[in-house]
């Protein structure tokens, strides 16, 4: 585990102070290019248009990408609960759960509805699905790199997130 981990963060160190997205460029992950006011993005440098684009909060420092649209992309379920208003995204077990204007654990902000599609600071869902994103900021834009082995079927593992009392 000790060897991974300083293995990651020596390629981290490599990627950000070459200017370049090592991982990306690798056919063992799954790489989304979000630019920030455009409906259109890359899955794995395909392009593809999103229902609604990304844009960046500046009030609050944080990069808020279409929850549906990342989803979909990397197959999995989502399933809305007007109710209670509340996303859930799962795959092969992995399941995570926000309510919309709920701030999210660890300050990291609070998803919203804009034009019927609901938006997450991208920092969230990357640090509760452990996926690696970067910014791009000569672009203006958000690469989330995925592992394909966090695509393949995962042990159970559940995030949920509660509206405080």
């Amino acid at each position: 585990m000790l060897k991974k981990l300083f293995f990651v963060t020596i390629v981290s160190v490599v990627c950000m102070s070459a200017g370049v997205t090592a991982l990306a460029n690798s056919e063992e992950n799954v790489v989304l290019r979000f630019v920030m006011n455009s409906t259109t993005f890359t899955h794995d440098g395909v392009p593809r248009r999103a229902d609604v684009a990304p844009f960046f909060d500046t009030a609050n420092n944080r990069a808020m990408l279409p929850l549906r649209t990342i989803a979909e992309e990397l197959d999995m379920t989502i399933s809305w609960i007007e109710s209670t208003q509340t996303v859930t995204l799962e795959k092969d077990g992995f399941s995570v759960s926000i309510i919309i204007d709920t701030p999210l654990p660890g300050g990291m902000g609070m998803p919203i509805i804009v034009n019927d599609h609901t938006m997450v600071p991208i920092r969230y869902i990357a640090d509760a699905m452990n996926i690696t994103v970067q910014w791009d900021e000569e672009n203006n834009a958000s690469i989330i790199t995925v592992p394909s082995t966090l695509l393949a079927p995962t042990p159970a593992f559940t995030v949920s997130v509660a509206p405080l009392s």
